[in-house]
This record gives C-alpha cells, sequence and structure tokens, in this order.
C-alpha cells in the first residue's frame, strides 16, 4: 500500500504525480511488473491510496547487502540466480519501454524477488513518458548512484537511461 503523505495532500503538484504513478503503473500488465490493483485520490490527508500486489520478499538490495555481509565468494549458483532476475528485469523494461515509459528510477530497491524467483519491478513514481513533458528541463530525478550521464546533466532520457541503470545493478551483483 503506498499512500501519498500527509502535507502533500494540499500540493496539486504532489496529487498529479501521484495520479500518474497509480495510471501508469497500472496500464502495465506483465509477469515482472507490480501489479496495481486499486487506487484512490483525494484532497483529504491520508485517502489517497495506490494497493498493489504483495511482493513475499526481499529487494535486490536485500539480498547484495546480506550476500556481501556474509563473504564475497561468488558460486556459479549465485551467477546463475542473477542472470536470471537480470533477464527477468529485462523482460519487465522491454514491457514498460514498448508502451513509451520509462522508469528513471531503476534500483536494487525497486526491483524485488518473490517466490519462485519471479523478479518484480516497482516504484514507477517518477516515470517519464517520451514525448511528454513533467519534469522541468535540468531537474535531477531519480537515485544519482545509478543514473545514466544525460540524466545527471539533466539531458533527455530514453530507454537507454534505464538499461544504463540495469548495467550499474549487474555490475555490483
Amino acid at each position: 500500500m503506498k499512500i501519498l503523505r500527509e502535507g502533500l495532500a494540499s500540493s496539486d503538484k504532489a496529487i498529479d504525480r501521484f495520479i500518474r504513478e497509480a495510471r501508469i503503473a497500472a496500464s502495465l500488465r506483465h509477469r515482472n511488473i507490480v501489479s496495481i490493483l486499486d487506487f484512490n485520490i483525494a484532497n483529504t490527508s491520508s485517502q489517497s491510496y495506490i494497493a498493489m500486489e504483495f511482493v513475499d520478499g526481499p529487494s535486490l538490495r536485500d539480498i547484495v547487502e546480506d550476500k556481501f555481509a556474509k563473504s564475497f565468494d561468488i558460486d556459479l549458483q549465485y551467477i546463475l540466480e542473477v542472470l536470471d532476475w537480470m533477464i527477468q528485469a529485462c523482460d519487465a523494461l522491454s514491457a514498460t519501454h514498448a508502451k513509451g515509459i520509462i522508469h528513471r528510477d531503476i534500483k536494487p530497491d525497486n526491483i524485488m524477488i518473490g517466490p519462485g524467483s519471479i523478479v518484480k519491478l516497482t516504484d514507477f513514481g517518477i516515470v517519464h513518458i517520451e514525448d511528454a513533458t513533467f519534469t522541468p528541463t535540468g531537474a535531477l530525478i531519480g537515485t544519482p548512484r545509478y543514473m545514466s550521464p544525460e540524466q545527471v546533466h539533466g539531458g533527455r532520457v530514453d530507454a537507454r537511461s534505464d538499461i544504463y541503470s540495469l548495467g550499474i545493478i549487474i555490475y555490483e551483483m
């Protein structure tokens, strides 16, 4: 459940972003993208929400931190798991990009691993729709550690920006 924080319910900009996230994420139907079950947008505090599929598993961030807290040994089983997860993440991005949607915040925290080792791409809060302008030019949106150079410099982003971010995750893993 994602709830619009108190204090943002009176912000037209915050409500617009929340509505966009709910509608865009709800339009994406793919096995590796978290499903939106319901959403409600209201100007009353704590009444705006997005109800989404529960993913009973860790994020890639949790997995990486756990793996390297224990040891630096990387075995064949781990490499095969990572490859499987990255193929699934690529499938999710391919479906997203096919609809002209750029995620813009691909990072290990936004990739969950559910039961059966199924990847779920989450958090479409700062998506960009190709050929649309929602963010002022030069605005820094996303997590800098995983951003493509053009995104860091406030340039035009496209599907390659998400792929760049996924490449950083693969390198980290």
